[in-house]
């Protein structure tokens, strides 16, 4: 199965608010260089089955509970997506500032 096709198979639960992919306000983006807004599109093609992964294991503890490896894992997932959050902004913070 297509990567796609399995991000098109999960929806953010509405307790999650924040399980969405981030985005750059459109007035800054149009005017980063071609360079700069090709790495964040990188970026965020990583993002999004990232974020698509979180929604399945979200959606997998909905009706069962989690135990505390689960929690673990979680943890560590969400702090990568966290991480891999802040590139663009780190990506784009020189090309403002210059």
């Amino acid at each position: 199965m297509q990567v796609n096709e399995t991000c098109q198979k999960y929806f953010r639960p509405e307790n999650c608010a924040y399980l969405t992919l981030p985005t750059v306000n459109p007035p800054i983006w149009d005017n980063l260089p071609t360079k700069t807004r090709s790495m964040g599109l990188k970026i965020q093609r990583c993002q999004k089955p990232l974020v698509k992964g979180k929604t399945a294991v979200a959606k997998a503890f909905e009706k069962r509970g989690i135990d505390e490896k689960e929690q673990d894992a979680v943890a560590l997932l969400a702090n990568a997506v966290f991480e891999i959050n802040m590139l663009p902004k780190e990506l784009i913070k020189p090309e403002i500032n210059a």
